[in-house]
């Protein structure tokens, strides 16, 4: 169902690229934005709070249509309380966990073992 909703097109603007910058920096001018602000800025802020929404690198991958993973993995910086809610979710298919989070300086390390199997 959502298939049929969801298209994706290959512009997002009706109009030429050219003429989408040109309204843009128009605009952006006028209302005194920084020049380091472009369309770009847009699509990367929303495609970094989908990452931060917890959307996964695949699904930003056919979102904004890039070409490899390793571009859409730049926008997905799980922090710790993404990784623990995501062993929680695996415990909700019986399996026990322990999640132990270890600060080391500017990086984060997550260690985690199973402890325990599914029991039928």
């Amino acid at each position: 169902m959502l298939d049929s909703k969801l298209r994706i097109v290959p512009r997002v603007f009706p109009v030429s690229a050219n003429t989408l910058q040109h309204h843009h920096q128009d605009l952006r001018d006028k209302l005194g934005l920084d020049p380091d602000f472009t369309l770009h800025s847009l699509r990367h802020t929303m495609l970094t709070r989908m990452g931060e929404s917890g959307v996964d690198a695949f699904t930003i991958k056919k979102i904004a249509g890039h070409g490899s993973i390793k571009t859409s993995e730049g926008y997905v910086h799980p922090t710790p309380e993404h990784l623990e809610r995501a062993f929680q979710r695996f415990q909700g298919h019986g399996v026990t966990t322990v999640f132990t989070t270890v600060e080391t300086g500017e990086n984060t390390k997550v260690a985690t073992e199973v402890a325990a199997s599914v029991v039928q």
